[in-house]
């Protein structure tokens, strides 16, 4: 607060960094796994909580909220090769445990997944192939509020950014949106409306490349049954 008057920040602005920084301590569930994670990571799933409406785009691996555990332990392993088998597990269980989200009362989630996100086997053919199906079942139930859409290599050669975004979106009493930018061992939370307009009109170009669930579909069924032919 010291720093938001120095920079002359106004009321509205205070407002919404007391919220985060109320969020930012909220000794939820998630807080149990403090010892194998990073404080940037249980933020955005207090935050996830809290949304009403989350839109990502991931340049490489499935988004974080529909990934399957074999798919999400393979990612794990590869990233942080110094941890315990015991550790990946539980962590594996905090990504389990932060997909409730996805019920009801559930927000709206848009995710957009580069096409070569499909063609990168994580975890091996069988892991590759279940998290597809997944991807298809979420895709098709219609209780859930998730749209799914694929970003093809030649449509979105020029729209995609070598990195991924999330954008989160919530109700009243809050800061109105963010977004969540991961780089290699940390994160940024963007704030500034300036800055947040320019990630908008990055996902609002995305969004314009991918042709819809029919043709998403037809990617992901196309990438599973070439998986099938090696199970």
């Amino acid at each position: 607060m010291a720093l938001a008057s120095h920079y002359a920040a106004t009321s509205a602005e205070k407002a919404e960094l007391e919220v985060l920084y109320q969020q930012s301590q909220n000794s939820d569930w998630y807080e149990q796994y403090a010892d194998v994670t990073t404080d940037y990571f249980r933020r955005l799933i207090a935050l996830e909580g809290q949304a009403n409406r989350i839109m990502t785009y991931e340049n490489m691996v499935v988004p974080g909220l529909l990934q399957i555990r074999p798919y999400a332990k393979a990612l794990l392993r590869a990233g942080l090769p110094t941890h315990s088998a015991a550790d990946i597990d539980r962590l594996a269980d905090l990504r389990e445990k932060r997909q409730v989200i996805l019920r009801d009362p559930a927000p709206e989630v848009v995710a957009l997944i580069d096409e070569g996100v499909l063609r990168r086997p994580v975890g091996g053919v069988r892991a590759m192939y279940d998290q597809l199906n997944h991807l298809l079942e979420l895709g098709d139930d219609e209780e859930l509020n998730i749209s799914i859409g694929i970003v093809p290599f030649l449509a979105g050669a020029l729209a995609s950014p070598p990195y991924p975004i999330t954008h989160l979106r919530f109700a009243d009493g809050g800061p109105a949106e963010l977004v969540y930018v991961e780089i290699l061992k940390s994160a940024n939370y963007v704030t500034r409306a300036s800055e947040i307009k320019e990630h908008m009109l990055v996902l609002e170009n995305l969004m314009s490349t991918q042709t819809g669930w029919a043709a998403s579909r037809s990617r992901i069924e196309a990438m599973r049954d070439e998986y099938a032919k090696h199970l």
